[in-house]
């Protein structure tokens, strides 16, 4: 039987194109959007999670679902986030300050803390910001100055 010759890393490089997600189309991300606002218990949350999952390979991930109506999060769903910030989160009352949990309260709709950051990057507690930037939370680091 003859062996195709292989160059250093391919069988790497196979492996990992084997592990990337599709790309999330407008579509796709409606869909998510749609899911994301029919969650009424915490298995539909969950099911939202897993479909999420398929399209974004996250390795550490947080978020919250609740009703806006009575300005609370119901449940809190995190996989290999900092337990020690997630317990300055809630304790500090950095909720109520928080840009994200803010716009979802004011519009009802689902929101994605990245989108938040570029639209109101400036507008964090400057607490927020030194804590994710402690904890390399955000993918870019916020700053006091938008």
């Amino acid at each position: 039987m003859k062996r195709s010759p292989r160059t250093p890393g391919s069988s790497k490089k196979k492996a990992a194109s084997r592990n990337q997600a599709p790309a999330l189309s407008t579509p796709d991300i409606e869909k998510l959007r749609g899911l994301a606002n029919s969650c009424h218990t915490p298995t539909q949350f969950k099911t939202l999670l897993d479909q999420l999952k398929r399209h974004i390979p996250y390795e550490r991930f947080i978020c919250g679902w609740g009703n806006p109506a009575t300005f609370a999060i119901s449940f809190f769903y995190a996989k290999n986030y900092p337990e020690e910030f997630l317990n300055w989160y809630l304790t500090t009352g950095m909720l109520e300050k928080d840009p994200v949990f803010n716009r979802w309260l004011r519009t009802g709709q689902p929101q994605i803390f990245a989108e938040v950051v570029n639209d109101l990057g400036d507008r964090f507690p400057l607490d927020f910001i030194k804590k994710t930037n402690e904890f390399s939370l955000v993918s870019r680091q916020l700053s006091s100055v938008g």
